[in-house]
């Protein structure tokens, strides 16, 4: 028998992610994202339908972060912007 999302679970789907989000200005941007975590040691999750990158992240760590990530985007030449999740 074929799972089908109640409409409910679609409207609830990626409310329990927490992180940071990062939200590539282009495509090419987000592109740029995805070459820089293949040769990092980072991970990331695209969200094609919302069009961000999720960090998996704790709240107390987010500072630190969105630092990190600004000063390696800005070195790759990457234009992005960030906001927390939780």
């Amino acid at each position: 028998m074929k799972h089908i999302k109640t409409f409910e679970s679609f409207l609830n789907e990626g409310k329990d992610e927490k992180g940071l989000m990062v939200i590539g200005r282009t495509t090419l941007d987000n592109n740029k994202i995805q070459k820089w975590l293949d040769k990092s040691d980072y991970h990331a999750e695209f969200n094609a339908r919302e069009g961000y990158w999720l960090f998996p992240e704790e709240e107390d760590t987010y500072d630190a972060l969105e630092a990190e990530l600004e000063k390696e985007f800005s070195k790759a030449g990457i234009n992005a912007r960030f906001e927390g999740i939780f």
